[in-house]
């Protein structure tokens, strides 16, 4: 199966780059173990955290490809220009490899390095790493002080209000004797 990365355009329709040749690819799903040291016994490691999935590819696109397509010295310009504008517009993109099928992907980092060696290929590095968005749910809340005064008024109509005699609580016979021994009476 060939690598693909499939990308949407703003009309609405996908566009889809082949991986002519990929000399490596890299599957990372990593998570975070959270750790709590305790102060004495194990360190209590009761979560995990699933980190977003990683992808890491290394291939090649020839200007003359190995499959039944035409030849296209523009294979390679191509190329560039595509993973330029996948990066530069932070599209997010879904790539198909032999072991499964990426969705919600972003460029993270492309390298396309350039040497004697190459010819008429294109060799490049694109890692892609996924992301996860959450949606945002909004709702009315009642009107619970409908009926009621105004909080701003509610409270200057308690500052106006006579402040009620304190009463005195009734005093127990360990607070009288306190009180006759430190002479408080």
């Amino acid at each position: 199966m060939k690598t693909l990365i499939i990308y949407p355009l703003k009309n609405g329709n996908k566009k889809f780059l082949k991986v002519d040749c990929v000399t490596s690819e890299g599957h990372d799903y990593s998570s975070d173990v959270t750790q709590f040291p305790v102060e004495s016994g194990a360190t209590v490691t009761d979560n995990i955290l699933n980190k977003p999935k990683s992808l890491q590819i290394d291939g090649f696109i020839s200007n003359t490809p190995l499959d039944e397509t035409q030849a296209d010295p523009e294979n390679g310009i191509n190329l560039f220009r595509q993973l330029m504008e996948i990066r530069n517009n932070k599209i997010p993109v879904s790539v198909s490899t032999k072991f499964g099928h990426y969705k919600k992907m972003v460029m993270s980092s492309v390298s396309l390095p350039v040497d004697a060696a190459t010819g008429e290929t294109v060799r490049f590095s694109a890692t892609f790493t996924e992301i996860i968005t959450v949606d945002s749910l909004y709702t009315t809340l009642p009107n619970i002080r409908e009926n009621k005064k105004p909080l701003a008024q509610s409270k200057k109509n308690k500052a106006r209000q006579p402040v009620a005699a304190k009463k005195e609580k009734p005093s127990s016979g360990l607070n009288t004797l306190l009180d006759t021994l430190t002479g408080n009476i």
